[in-house]
């Protein structure tokens, strides 16, 4: 009767996690789905399969070893305990970062404890809901312990138990893990209510199911515009490298622009639509900045989160399919934007109010910039503003400056610093709170370029690490790599740039490093596989934006956007620009795109034959022959 108790407790305590995570409110507002009465029954049986499947296990063990019983009892306990906890954790995940708990994201984040300032914000800001996840994982987990060394012991079995209880678990098992195949449930939903074990499992077998080119490898890169027949299909050797360093260097130092990155944590695009006069009320100096170059409406990251976002900024590169790109090939040849900056005689530095070890980004910053800081003291956007200024008039007078400035307060849960009075009770207007605060910090670094000697030879890049969805996109369109996550707003300003215009070119992160480098004039080796924007494009390629995350894939074109599973045969589509808007809440404005439910499966099948060419290529060292930083 033990493993009977064992098997209700662990059961009921995932059905207890489960009912905490539907029915109570999510981080940015709402319900975790738009029809609780579709997804928690299909969650419930899948994780009854898998707890069913554990139980049989160490059953038949117990019964197959009766004198081991007791170790299997252990492991029982050690299993059930993994799943709890995992499986908790993975529901926080999905509330506050749209994805499940996986091995990649342990690699990641393994020191993000460490941090106190964001991982502080974001306990605090959902501290309700982390403590009903602890202490009900704990109780249960305690529960299971006492099914098996007490309670357990001491009730007599029934008769033919030992034939009846398998048997029930190997029914429960085969009905839960293959319901969802059975009954035709999409895989894009199976995904949302897949037990986290399903998730890691799944993570385990992608290494396998990868240890040869892809059979469409070679139709995948001629879509993402590489050239199949090379083996480095993205590598672009420059015959006059040298020689155009040189020529940089030796131009005079009014003639060398200073490069300054604002990147913006979770800045929605549809949000930051600088073309909207309410939102230029609410941050004038952004606003002003964008009107004074080229603004990009329509403009997308490489991946989500933040971590993703830093990559495509500064490597010009697409994320893993499906893994952390930084944290998990960090052996990676490739040629960065910084280290290109480098050889151009650039001074580089970089300032953040985020920790970097939550991203695990300590090692890029002391490879890539000339000075970083992080400072425990400054842990808000104007402070680190304040330190720019600092940094800016003591920068060497005789290079020019790629300065990096990365905000942080736009992180959900959307909070200003201590001493500010924010008064927004819906995670909307806490949104526009953050945002007129970001924008005040924001105009400090503009005030003090705008004042000094390097005026009008500055680049400003402004441009969001990745999205966040609404409440409306979240029940919409669920955690696939759909514009709520990676639409972003982007700014080029600075001399040789055209002041005034709209581009409504679909843009990615990964232009902005060909783009600089067209403005420079610098005709250099590197891997970059995007685009100029100071020219038209000249490919099909060229045309569209492409997006990786997790074993998901999007595509965004002038008009549609898509994604998809990498490993399914569904393909979802929604229009991005007819938008509905909720004029009522700048915070929000974006609700949804018209969803159009498209089925092409001849661009499926191209999408997916990108990811599977882009993963080829990043795991087995195929973007440059050297690494050159």
């Amino acid at each position: 009767m033990s493993f009977l108790f064992y098997f209700a407790s662990i059961f009921v305590g995932r059905l207890y996690q489960l009912c905490i995570l539907y029915f109570a409110d999510m981080p940015g507002g709402g319900s975790y789905v738009p029809n609780v009465g579709h997804y928690l029954p299909y969650a419930i049986i899948a994780d009854l399969g898998y707890i069913a499947c554990i139980s049989l296990l160490v059953f038949l063990l117990a019964k197959i070893f009766p004198k081991r019983e007791k170790v299997f009892k252990i492991v029982a306990l050690v299993l059930g305990a993994l799943y709890l906890a995992l499986s908790g954790g993975s529901d926080e995940l999905m509330r506050w970062m749209g994805q499940h708990l996986t091995i990649s994201y342990f690699i990641t984040y393994s020191n993000a404890v460490s941090e106190p300032g964001l991982v502080g914000r974001i306990f605090l800001g959902g501290i309700g809901h982390f403590m009903l996840s602890i202490v009900g994982a704990l109780v249960f987990i305690v529960a299971s312990w006492f099914a098996l060394f007490k309670f357990g012991k001491k009730l007599k079995a029934p008769r033919n138990f030992n034939k009846a209880f398998p048997i029930a678990l190997g029914v429960a098992t085969i009905f839960g893990i293959s319901f969802a195949s059975v009954t035709g449930y999409s895989r894009q939903d199976f995904k949302r209510v897949a037990p986290e074990f399903y998730h890691i499992g799944s993570e385990i077998a992608n290494v396998f199911s990868h240890m040869t080119e892809p059979s469409d490898y070679k139709a995948g890169i001629e879509f993402l515009g590489g050239n199949p027949n090379e083996k480095y299909p993205f590598f672009h050797k420059a015959s006059n490298e040298a020689e155009s360093f040189k020529n940089f260097e030796n131009l005079p130092l009014e003639q060398r622009p200073d490069i300054i990155y604002l990147t913006i944590e979770t800045f929605r695009g549809w949000t930051a639509d600088f073309r909207n006069e309410d939102m230029c009320k609410l941050m004038p100096n952004l606003c002003g900045l964008a009107k004074s170059g080229i603004y990009y409406p329509r403009a997308y990251s490489v991946g989500y989160p933040s971590v993703e976002g830093f990559l495509g900024m500064q490597t010009g590169i697409w994320s893993h399919p499906s893994k952390s790109f930084l944290s998990e090939r960090a052996g990676t040849h490739l040629r960065s934007l910084p280290g290109i900056l480098k050889h151009a005689g650039y001074h580089r530095e970089l300032v953040t109010a985020t920790n970097p070890s939550f991203d695990n980004l300590t090692p890029w910053f002391e490879k890539w910039y000339d000075f970083s800081e992080f400072n425990s003291d400054r842990v808000s956007d104007v402070s680190i503003s304040d330190r720019f200024v600092e940094l800016y008039r003591e920068r060497p007078k005789d290079k020019p400056l790629f300065f990096n400035w990365m905000s942080t307060n736009m992180h959900v849960p959307f909070t200003l610093p201590e001493g500010y009075d924010q008064t927004g009770k819906s995670p909307a207007e806490r949104y526009e709170q953050v945002l007129a605060y970001m924008d005040s910090a924001v105009g400090i670094i503009l005030d003090e370029v705008r004042k000094g000697e390097r005026a009008n030879n500055t680049v400003f890049v402004l441009a969001g690490d990745h999205s966040y969805p609404t409440q409306a996109q979240n029940l919409e369109y669920g955690t696939g790599i759909h514009p709520g996550f990676v639409w972003i707003p982007m700014v080029i300003a600075g001399p040789g740039i055209d002041s005034g215009k709209v581009d409504l070119r679909m843009v990615s992160q990964t232009d902005i490093a060909p783009t600089l480098l067209d403005l420079l004039k610098l005709d250099v080796t590197n891997n970059f596989p995007g685009k100029s924007l100071l020219r038209e494009a000249a490919t099909d390629a060229e045309k569209r934006v492409m997006a990786f995350r997790l074993g998901e894939v999007a595509l965004f074109t002038d008009s549609t956007s898509y994604y998809a599973l990498i490993d399914d045969n569904e393909l979802a589509a929604e229009s991005t620009f007819d938008v509905v808007e909720d004029k009522s809440s700048i915070g929000e404005r974006f609700v949804r795109g018209k969803k159009l439910n498209e089925q092409n499966e001849g661009l499926l099948r191209k999408m997916q034959a990108a990811a599977n060419a882009w993963e080829w290529v990043v795991d087995e060292n195929l973007l440059n022959p050297e690494n050159d930083e």
